[in-house]
């Protein structure tokens, strides 16, 4: 019963929203992108970032060697952005990468929209 109660809910509440998915804000793609690495979801990674169509396994396969090369983290890599600028379609999110309780670096990321949907460059 709760299962179907759950599912006459979500139905309503996408008619009601039109069902569109809400556009992501440039800091919550570089979020999402490291919390899809931090499950291992390479390919999720790199769909959030303007990456050509016959690389994206190629670059897929790079993150998750890249990945496994930091060893085994006491905690999964968070991102906390620190400052966002966005002008027209172009997105600059800098943060905090951490990788442990004592380990993080600061990182820049930069975006574009492409028919309103945030990726990142660089």
């Amino acid at each position: 019963m709760k299962r179907f109660l759950l599912i006459v809910v979500g139905a309503a509440m996408l008619v009601a929203c039109g069902g569109k998915e809400r556009t992501l804000s440039p800091e919550e793609i570089v979020a999402n992108c490291w919390e899809r690495i931090a499950i291992g979801d390479f390919n999720g990674a790199v769909a959030l970032m303007e990456v050509a169509d016959d690389e994206k396994e190629i670059f897929a396969e790079s993150l998750r060697e890249a990945y496994e090369a930091l060893g085994e983290l006491e905690v999964k890599p968070t991102f906390k952005a620190t400052e966002v600028s966005i002008e027209d379609d172009k997105a600059t999110v800098k943060g905090v990468v951490a990788f442990s309780e004592e380990s993080s670096a600061e990182s820049e990321y930069r975006l574009v929209n492409r028919g309103g949907k945030w990726l990142i460059t660089e």
